[in-house]
């Protein structure tokens, strides 16, 4: 397979894949360091070496693709979470379209992170590998933080526009997952990190935003007590609309531009990472874009020291 470049137009950090007799190995760096040849390689092999400590309010989020993409990428796909989230020791990782197999696959190889919970949108996806075709969303939190209380729930718009509660054997039910943890010396539950995918807006464009107001207005309620949340996710929305809709309850994001990979340059900003707290990780967004990997960009509000390449 050639290899793949997606540049990012906000000069931040992209990465290349290549493939020689079908191992591969994908280097990430900046437009310079890529051209100085000073990347870090990561073997599909290895998961690298994690960071002594972890980034307490740090989010890394990735919508996997892992089972609409194929088997072709999905090993690859595995390696870039593990070496990214290794790299970069954040508080939670976000997962979107993770299939059952993957979440067993990581679980065994991210030494950095520890339980968490999984949302299942769909139990029949023909896409996903093994016996067990479980599909959706997956929250996974520092090994150093105790996750203290898991929650799912579907969103009850998509249910209520079918007519009828959602099945999932039969229809992808999109719904969201939260896991509270703190790290040490904070007081139980001071986090709260979620995870969500939308409708696609293709298939009805009035679902997709109830869908947001549903998430902000949900685990408000059900985390009430919890001073500070992050909403990660594939919101399938234009970035005003969710702007608008997470803003007046106190919601920031830092742009991280063009998420979906398939599209133009400068379009389709679909992938978020959304902080009410006091100390809001979404001060700054980096993104890692690897078509090889998934057809969404890998994007992260860790520190920039964190993202320093040999």
């Amino acid at each position: 397979m050639p290899a793949a470049v997606l540049g990012d137009p906000a000069g931040t950090v992209r990465c290349v894949t290549t493939y020689r007799s079908g191992a591969g190995s994908t280097r990430c760096g900046t437009d310079t360091t890529l051209a100085a040849q000073q990347i870090a390689t990561v073997p599909r092999t290895g998961s690298g070496s994690p960071l002594p400590t972890s980034t307490p309010w740090a989010v890394d989020h990735y919508n996997m693709c892992s089972a609409a993409c194929g088997p072709g990428i999905r090993a690859h796909t595995r390696d870039l979470v593990v070496a990214l989230a290794e790299r970069h020791r954040p508080a939670a990782l976000s997962l979107n379209e993770a299939c059952y197999d993957d979440a067993v696959h990581l679980a065994g190889r991210l030494t950095t992170m520890s339980a968490g919970a999984g949302y299942s949108a769909l139990d029949t996806a023909v896409g996903c590998p093994g016996a067990i075709k479980r599909f959706g969303n997956l929250v996974l939190v520092d090994a150093g933080l105790a996750p203290q209380a898991a929650w799912w729930r579907p969103f009850r718009t998509q249910a209520a526009r079918a007519g009828e509660p959602c099945d999932h054997r039969r229809n992808e039910c999109r719904g969201m997952v939260c896991v509270a943890a703190a790290p040490a010396g904070e007081p139980r539950g001071a986090r709260v990190f979620c995870s969500a995918h939308l409708e696609s807006p293709r298939r009805d464009p009035e679902v997709a935003e109830a869908q947001a107001r549903e998430y902000v207005t949900r685990v408000g309620a059900h985390f009430a007590g919890n001073p500070s949340r992050v909403l990660a996710g594939d919101f399938n929305l234009d970035r005003p609309v969710t702007d608008d809709v997470l803003g007046p309850a106190g919601y920031r994001a830092a742009p991280a531009g063009t998420t979906f990979g398939a599209r133009p340059p400068g379009a389709d900003e679909i992938d978020r990472i959304y902080d009410d707290g006091p100390r809001r990780s979404s001060t700054t967004v980096t993104r890692y874009c690897d078509l090889q990997a998934s057809d969404h960009c890998y994007i992260t509000t860790a520190a920039p020291s964190r993202l320093a390449f040999a």
